[in-house]
C-alpha cells in the first residue's frame, strides 16, 4: 500500500497466473516498478492511474461464487482492513476488507470500476447505518468481492 495525492491509500497488484493472490505483503520487483514510475511522473510524465479510463463490466459475488482457496483467505483477513487481488480461471477477483465493526448494517459500494493504460481500477465507498436506524449489536466484517474477466493489468484499489 502506498499513499497517493491526498493522501488516499491506494493498493496496487500485479494480475495474472492461476490462483495467485497479490498483495503488498510483498514483489520489491513491483516496488521498484512503482518508485520508478512515481520518479517518471515527477520529470514531466503521465502516471497511468491518471489516464483516461473506460468502464469495466464486473459482477459482485456472494461467498457460493468464489473459489475455496479464496473464501479461505479472505477469512483469514477480513479483522483489518485490507484490499487485494486473486486470479484463477478466465476471472480476477477485486477484494475490499474494512475490518471489524461493532455493529452491523454497513454496506460497500462500487464507486468506479474502470480500466486504463494497463491498470485495472476500483473504488469502493464503506456506508454505515442511516441515522437513526436500529442496529444490530453484532459484530459485522463489511466486505466487497466483484470479479471481472481475467486480465494482464496492474490492479489498484481505493477502499
Amino acid at each position: 500500500m502506498i499513499m497517493g495525492f491526498f493522501g488516499i491509500k491506494m493498493n496496487f497488484f500485479k494480475a495474472g497466473g492461476s490462483g495467485n493472490i497479490d498483495s503488498s505483503h510483498g514483489g520489491a520487483g513491483l516496488l521498484m516498478m512503482l518508485l520508478a514510475a512515481v520518479l517518471l511522473a515527477g520529470c514531466g510524465r503521465r502516471f497511468p492511474i491518471h489516464a483516461e479510463r473506460s468502464e469495466v463490466s464486473y459482477e459482485i459475488c456472494s461467498k457460493e461464487q468464489l473459489p475455496g482457496q479464496l473464501q479461505t483467505i479472505i477469512e483469514k483477513k477480513k479483522q483489518k482492513p485490507s484490499a487485494f487481488s486473486f486470479h484463477d480461471g478466465g476471472y480476477t477477483y477485486l477484494v475490499v476488507c474494512y475490518g471489524e465493526k461493532e455493529y452491523g448494517g454497513y454496506s460497500v459500494r462500487v464507486e468506479e470500476c474502470s480500466r486504463g493504460s494497463h491498470i485495472l481500477y476500483m473504488r469502493t465507498q464503506l456506508v454505515g447505518p442511516a441515522a437513526g436506524e436500529k442496529v444490530i449489536r453484532k459484530k459485522s466484517w463489511p466486505r466487497l468481492i466483484v470479479r471481472c474477466k481475467k486480465t494482464g493489468d496492474l490492479c489498484l484499489i481505493e477502499p
